[in-house]
């Protein structure tokens, strides 16, 4: 059977939102620090957008004066009714895509922390107090026979058909390998220990001490229990063999189900991510791959895997993955340096490792909620991003010599090449909140400040330069079906003069993308003969065989699929 998933993924320009930090739209809603706090803070109140990051309210100040140590206490109440109002906005810029990091119920602001997973939380809605009324008048929450839709429930379905009638599709993320501790299940192990009718769905490796104490696993004389790498907030819901136990997989189904296949079928996601997708059994992953496909072959299946993982392919466990080695070669490339031709052998490994028809629909990305934002990550080189110590090596509050602050002229230069790479690859190009404006910052939590409004009066300056520029390539992805399905050919390369030039082919197309990486300019020779072309970002028409290119620049360039270098 045809899988449509892959035929509509490969054209989309996806846009990352984490909600509670893009867009408030329910301005009058309030919420009680007693909602994702056991300890009382005084005079805590949300956090404004518009404010500078580094700027501390006074209830943080009382806190602690080291700036990491309140930050997990911000809430700027992003939520869904900001994310309808930034539709427009999304429209403007292109976007067809937007992938929504967890938005179920859980009590931090990045809601993998999930509370359950068959409702939108409440505070993402326009009636939190109402809809904490339904939720707590569910007596078995695991069966889908007592759900009730909540008012942010009915009002996340509307957002979607909104976001349909502006031929955006959405993808959900979906967090099964754990749960957090205030997860319905978890809480009744909690409150009834070992006689609850939950206690399959965790192992619990000792009910001994105080249930409030957060044990580490394998501390058998305090209540412990399996934990997502020794998080004790994140849960790990417990395996049978190759699998979740039954009884969490029947809930998981079910929620999927509500999610994915309401019955307005244009109130569904398209497709879902997997969480931590590396560290689920490989039997579930299988079991939810047929269980989504076999009701519709058109929902895309993503997976969170951090380096080359074909065999998730294969296996039909997923479709596709999020494509953290694109940015890694990318990086080594543009800012470590590394020679054209290592770029391309590298590049020749990814593309080696999966199906083309796979590969044209990767999210290509260069940052996301997990690691540094580009804008900051390009003033670091050296940087291992492809060992298990980037993530800490990228974190301000790990290492104080990580470089942030404003882009010199250069590093500009070497981010609009970048892009440029990222918009005419094969895969989905795909960016974070932001990006598009200019947001800087290390890895999370830096890397999860506001969005900035034009319409809300801002403390750091938003980079409309930029903006326009990704629009500009989106444009040209959109209005040339070579970037999105053609065959990448390495044509050139010079690791002397570090100049790189690969072309995208599809049958009389050919698209040119040329690449000076180097501090002085380069002539590039084109063809053999004098020809017509056409420079796409300059939107030129030029005629010669070859074409100048300043130090750190790229060139986009249309030329017939019978020409030559």
């Amino acid at each position: 059977m045809k899988n449509k998933a892959l035929e509509w993924a490969k054209n989309i320009v996806w846009y990352q939102i984490f909600p509670d930090r893009f867009r408030r739209g329910n301005k009058d809603n309030s919420i009680d620090s007693s909602y994702f706090s056991k300890k009382s803070i005084k005079k805590w109140r949300p956090s404004k957008f518009g404010k500078s990051w580094e700027k501390r309210e006074h209830w943080e100040k009382n806190i602690s004066d080291d700036f990491y140590d309140t930050l997990h206490l911000r809430r700027y109440l992003g939520d869904i009714k900001g994310i309808k109002e930034s539709i427009p906005y999304l429209k403007r810029l292109g976007i067809t895509g937007v992938y929504l990091t967890p938005v179920f119920m859980a009590p931090s602001s990045h809601k993998y922390d999930h509370a359950c997973l068959h409702h939108i939380d409440p505070y993402l809605g326009s009636d939190p107090l109402g809809d904490i009324q339904i939720l707590s008048s569910e007596k078995t929450p695991e069966d889908p026979k007592s759900w009730k839709n909540t008012t942010a429930d009915l009002e996340f379905f509307d957002l979607i058909k909104k976001l349909h009638k502006n031929d955006i599709k959405i993808l959900i993320d979906g967090v099964f390998n754990h749960s957090g501790r205030d997860f319905f299940a978890f809480q009744d192990i909690l409150n009834k220990g070992q006689a609850s009718n939950y206690i399959n769905w965790y192992n619990i490796r000792s009910f001994k001490g105080d249930k409030s104490h957060k044990a580490t696993v394998g501390d058998f004389s305090e209540f412990s229990y399996d934990c997502w790498l020794g998080h004790t907030s994140l849960p790990e819901f417990s395996r049978n063999d190759d699998n979740l136990s039954e009884e969490v997989k029947t809930y998981i189904f079910n929620s999927v189900k509500k999610w994915l296949f309401p019955s307005d079928k244009s109130a569904g996601p398209d497709g879902i991510r997997l969480d931590a997708a590396d560290i689920l059994p490989h039997g579930f992953l299988k079991d939810l791959f047929s269980f989504v496909k076999n009701i519709s072959n058109e929902k895309l299946i993503v997976g969170e895997l951090w380096h080359i993982s074909s065999e998730y392919i294969k296996n039909k466990e997923m479709d596709i993955v999020m494509n953290y080695p694109f940015s890694y070669n990318a990086y080594e490339f543009f800012i470590d340096k590394i020679k054209p031709s290592e770029f391309i052998q590298k590049t020749k490994d990814l593309f080696n490792s999966y199906p083309q028809k796979n590969l044209l629909c990767m999210q290509n990305l260069f940052g996301s909620h997990d690691s540094s934002r580009l804008a900051t990550a390009i003033k670091n080189p050296g940087i291992k991003w492809r060992e298990p110590e980037h993530f800490q090596m990228t974190q301000l509050r790990n290492n104080p010599h990580y470089k942030v602050g404003e882009l010199s002229v250069k590093e500009k230069k070497i981010r609009r090449n970048m892009l440029v790479m990222q918009f005419s690859f094969p895969g989905a190009p795909m960016f974070f909140y932001g990006d598009e404006i200019g947001l800087d910052g290390a890895n999370d939590p830096d890397c999860r400040k506001p969005m900035l409004w034009k319409d809300i009066k801002n403390d750091s300056k938003m980079d409309n330069r930029l903006k326009g520029f990704y629009k500009r390539l989106i444009k040209i992805r959109k209005n040339n079906k070579v970037l999105r399905e053609g065959k990448l050919d390495f044509d050139f390369y010079d690791d002397k003069k570090n100049v790189l030039i690969y072309s995208r082919n599809l049958g009389d197309q050919k698209v040119i993308i040329a690449f000076n990486n180097s501090s002085v300019k380069r002539n590039i020779k084109l063809s053999e003969k004098k020809i017509n072309y056409k420079d796409v970002l300059k939107n030129k028409q030029f005629e010669d065989n070859h074409i100048l290119l300043q130090p750190y620049s790229s060139a986009v360039i249309e030329a017939q699929k019978n020409e030559s270098l």
